[in-house]
């Protein structure tokens, strides 16, 4: 049992390199099936700017809404379409119809909620602990007039254990998305046996794909924000919608990457060098 799970541990930087070399190899295709949530997710923020103005706080909260519904079903969309075209390569499928809308992307929609509910849940738990921890600490400092550092440290390192732990939920729960995308019917239990022992190289798969890219994304976006500034355009509409363009195309890259890693990793597990595995899929 031991040999068969170190056979199926996941090497994190092959994985990643398989990642970009897929996106690079098909960036064509790439470019045609993410023009159109790019340019619609433009429109919408465009829209949502122009109808909730931002105030001397920022970004009102209909403005957000309005962006994250629009944001959440083209994401969707595209996830599905990109892990069938890693996972289904042979597949002939036209971009119009990769991306419309069907029952097996309600399914992919559902059990996303699922897994952001699941992990929130579980991770709500060692919260509340460590705010009655930090609350108990603190009534007992004040009570003897000493310094509150103990349970302000006790909080952030409370937060650091809190993300770590919803990160690896959210890491070995996310296997289901690309099963779900080429319709293998894995239950909950099977997909977390999948990825038994690879919790880690799971987040560093799917954060190491997606960081450097999310840095660029970050810095091509100042550069554009800060040309158009130059032009004296940066608040008009047509300037908000280049940035939006800019920064979505950008964006989309960034989870064409992380979609693929994780296509990459689901792929290595679900054809296991260890026979036993087919037992916890679903038929």
């Amino acid at each position: 049992m031991f040999n068969q799970q170190l056979s199926n541990r996941l090497s994190i930087f092959p994985a990643i390199s398989e990642a970009y070399e897929f996106l690079w190899e098909n960036r064509n295709d790439f470019a045609r099936m993410s023009a159109l949530p790019v340019v619609i997710l433009a429109f919408a923020d465009v829209i949502a700017i122009a109808l909730f103005p931002p105030q001397e706080s920022g970004i009102t909260y209909e403005a957000w809404a309005a962006r994250l519904l629009p944001a959440a079903f083209l994401y969707v969309m595209f996830s599905v379409a990109w892990h069938r075209r890693f996972l289904r390569s042979s597949e002939t499928s036209t971009f119009w119809g990769a991306l419309r809308w069907d029952g097996r992307k309600t399914i992919f929609l559902f059990r996303l909620v699922g897994i952001f509910l699941c992990v929130a849940l579980i991770s709500l738990s060692p919260t509340i602990i460590v705010v009655i921890i930090g609350g108990i600490l603190s009534m007992m400092s004040g009570a003897a007039g000493t310094s509150v550092v103990a349970p302000q440290g006790i909080g952030l390192l409370g937060s650091a254990v809190v993300m770590t732990i919803a990160l690896l939920l959210y890491a070995r729960l996310s296997l289901w998305l690309p099963a779900t995308a080429v319709d293998e019917k894995y239950g909950p239990v099977a997909i977390w046996t999948l990825g038994q022992g690879n919790s880690w190289s799971l987040a560093g798969i799917t954060l190491g794909a997606a960081l450097p890219l999310m840095l660029g994304t970050i810095a091509i976006t100042f550069f554009v924000h800060s040309l158009l500034m130059g032009l004296g355009i940066d608040t008009h509409l047509t300037g908000r919608f280049i940035t939006a363009l800019a920064s979505g195309f950008c964006n989309y890259v960034t989870l064409a990457a992380e979609i693929t890693a994780l296509s990459v990793a689901y792929q290595k597990l679900s054809r296991p060098t260890n026979p036993g595995m087919a037992m916890f899929r679903k038929d």
